[in-house]
């Protein structure tokens, strides 16, 4: 049996990019990244996954720094501009030959230093640019060309990267004017951003041992079951909302600049995966008097309980899937709310 028939979405396409090397890092204006080969890497992993996105191996095309020489051959920065929005133009010149799309769904996921003009737009700084001449993609007038020309029914945008404002000018966009399809108030569309305009989007050593933007590490987790399942758009823009602050570095916690929470545009809600879901500890602390008597952890009072124990002590860990929860201890009249966010370990006090 093929792959492309094994795969359990063989016509979802997929185009992920990731950008961490840069050819003018001496002019001091932009420095390379830890991070995106890394994150490019993980991504197309979970996209290939039978578990994961269940796209075939060659429906997922892959463009990043690790794949070119270092140092760069003779000062020429890649993945250049040129070769990035080729790979855009090449996906909207696909043949719909799916009934009218030329597949069920594209992702489109990019890493790397980002630029914008205004809210909900993702520009991904090429490897080629210097600083007198900046070459910013504008991935989203690639997206919105393919959603205007309904070339697939669902499209998926996930962009890590800054959003720090530049002038229109300096972003190269898609060079065709839309097409306008009569399937286009069909398709669905889901666009998260790392950062809301104006801010920075940061990386991090996270618990592997390696570098990866925030936004794709709690991304892939929400993916993978930390998120309420199935997740859905929905249920991941909700745990990234919450989520992205535990994988943010202490240091740019602090910082203004950083963005704490994504943005997102558009989200029509789209099934992304069904894995089982994550649980993650939580410290609850009580006061002397609880000690013996009955403590409840529940989505709600009214619904029925996810965790109970009788206290034998003034801690209490139980292990919770994310989400907003209600701890009760009746006997006392004691009740605190506290969310379980999926990135830093939750404590609470009950008192």
């Amino acid at each position: 049996m093929s792959e492309s028939v094994a795969a359990a979405n063989p016509h979802d396409h997929a185009l992920v990019i990731g950008i961490r090397r840069y050819a003018d890092v001496a002019a001091g204006w932009v420095k390379d990244l830890k991070g995106p080969d890394h994150d490019a890497a993980a991504v197309a992993a979970w996209l290939r996954s039978p578990a994961g996105g269940g796209l075939p191996h060659d429906n997922v095309r892959v463009i990043c720094s690790a794949d070119f020489p270092d140092p760069f051959e003779g000062g020429h920065g890649e993945p250049a501009e040129v070769r990035i929005s080729k790979a855009f133009k090449e996906i909207a010149r696909l043949p719909k030959a799916h009934g009218q799309f030329a597949g069920r769904r594209l992702y489109v996921y990019v890493s790397g230093h980002g630029f914008a003009t205004r809210r909900d737009q993702a520009g991904i700084l090429a490897a080629d640019s210097v600083k007198v001449t900046p070459l910013i993609v504008d991935v989203t007038s690639f997206t919105n060309w393919l959603y205007e020309a309904a070339t697939f029914q669902e499209l998926v945008l996930w962009a890590d990267a800054c959003a720090e404002r530049v002038p229109p000018t300096h972003l190269v966009g898609f060079p065709e004017r839309p097409q306008g399809s009569p399937n286009a108030p069909s398709v669905r569309l889901f666009e998260s951003f790392a950062a809301p305009i104006g801010l920075r989007a940061v990386e991090n050593q996270m618990p592997d041992g390696q570098w990866h933007g925030a936004f794709t590490y709690a991304l892939l987790r929400g993916l993978e079951g930390a998120a309420q399942t199935p997740v859905t758009s929905i249920t991941l823009r909700n745990y990234l909302r919450n989520a992205l602050k535990g994988f943010i570095g202490e240091a740019d916690r602090g910082r203004k600049t950083v963005a704490k929470e994504p943005a997102f545009g558009r989200t029509d809600e789209v099934q992304l995966a069904a894995p089982a879901a994550s649980t993650f500890s939580v410290t609850i602390h009580f006061p002397p008097e609880a000690v013996g008597k009955l403590a409840t952890v529940a989505r709600g009072r009214t619904v029925p309980p996810a965790d109970q124990t009788t206290l034998a002590d003034t801690q209490w860990r139980p292990s919770l899937e994310a989400g907003l929860y209600v701890v009760l201890v009746s006997d006392l009249g004691l009740a605190e709310t506290f969310e379980v966010g999926g990135g830093l370990e939750a404590e609470v006090i009950v008192s």
